[in-house]
């Protein structure tokens, strides 16, 4: 079962496999962005084994040069459930304390 925060993962791997870069490449670009972040921490985000963090989320755009939203918003692979009928979902709101705020919409059979 995919939750919400398992298109983030997926959409950064992309993003990161686009520019040919590394896990390291993208610890390191974040780490001169201010964040600290490791290529094991990179790597634990991309499996969705670990959940990656408002402030982390709002440096992987920045790094990748892409809205938030984009972020969440993946290929018809990691959103399948786009082409699903809109009564079977519910809106989630995303909230962050540095003002990145995302309403995104979840099918209820997901949550």
């Amino acid at each position: 079962m995919k939750r919400n925060f398992d298109y983030v993962g997926p959409a950064i791997a992309r993003l990161r496999k686009e520019r040919h870069w590394t896990q390291e490449d993208v610890a390191m670009k974040l780490w001169q962005l201010g964040i600290y972040m490791t290529w094991q921490m990179v790597a634990n985000i991309e499996s969705c084994r670990r959940v990656a963090t408002d402030i982390q989320i709002y440096y992987f755009a920045k790094l990748f040069g892409v809205s938030v939203d984009s972020l969440f918003q993946g290929d018809s692979e990691t959103l399948p459930w786009r082409e699903r009928r809109k009564e079977s979902c519910e809106q989630i709101e995303f909230k962050s304390n540095y003002g990145v705020i995302r309403s995104f919409t979840v099918p209820t059979s997901r949550l």
